[in-house]
């Protein structure tokens, strides 16, 4: 009977403007070998069903199995350094009885920063051939920043294909002076029940996210009310 294989959490080795540099756990390899699996990026309509935007430098990302018993990992690199602050991305893992996948989130903080953040995610893809518990699955750690300041209660209500980086996006667009991974994590830290599951992934259509007060620089304050604090 073949093992149960299994993605676990990825680590990242590199920095942002770095060459891309992760490990992803491979979790009950059995006594399956390389030659047994192929991996890389999913197909394009996996990443549409998704939500998730298959950008071209994604394409860059190169994956390698590298069983090593009791650790064995998929290693990811990239010949190019990584311009984006933020990587998304789904990883396929096709095996002799299925297919595996999963979503990943990975923030790059700039060289010389004191930590990481790696988040990943159960991809909410088209189901693949083995059926895995969400044990087999579970979250990678996020990095815990302290709420921004949100005094102004501006907000932002979900949209059905909205994602934690394409708010960010679009708020530097109207004029925000925050980073993209600031104001990321700044939204997380200010909404951390809009996330399914705590992950960062995993935004919840229909939420209402209070915005970081730096979000809106120049905006207009909100005509509506606040939300009651709890």
């Amino acid at each position: 009977m073949a093992p149960a294989l299994g993605l676990g959490e990825i680590t990242l080795h590199s920095a942002l403007n770095q060459p891309f540099e992760a490990e992803i756990e491979l979790l009950e390899v059995g006594d399956l070998g390389a030659q047994d699996l192929r991996v890389g990026l999913a197909p394009a309509d996996v990443f549409n069903r998704s939500g998730v935007e298959r950008f071209y430098f994604l394409n860059d990302l190169r994956f390698t199995p590298l069983l090593r018993g009791s650790r064995s990992v998929i290693r990811v690199v990239s010949s190019r350094p990584v311009r984006e602050p933020y990587l998304n991305f789904i990883v396929e893992v096709a095996r002799p009885n299925g297919q595996l996948l999963r979503e990943y989130t990975v923030l790059l903080d700039p060289p010389g920063s004191s930590a990481y953040t790696s988040v990943a995610a159960a991809s909410s893809a088209a189901p693949a051939a083995q059926a895995s518990s969400p044990a087999a699955t579970p979250p990678a750690s996020v990095r815990t920043v302290a709420p921004p300041s949100a005094a102004a209660g501006h907000r932002h209500q979900v949209a059905r294909g909205d994602s934690l980086w394409l708010i960010a996006a679009r708020l530097r667009e109207q004029g925000s002076t925050l980073t993209q991974q600031a104001l990321m994590e700044g939204i997380v830290a200010l909404n951390p029940n809009a996330f399914a599951g705590g992950d960062p992934s995993r935004l919840q259509a229909g939420a209402d996210l209070l915005l970081p007060d730096a979000a809106r620089s120049g905006a207009a304050a909100p005509t509506a009310a606040p939300a009651a604090s709890d």
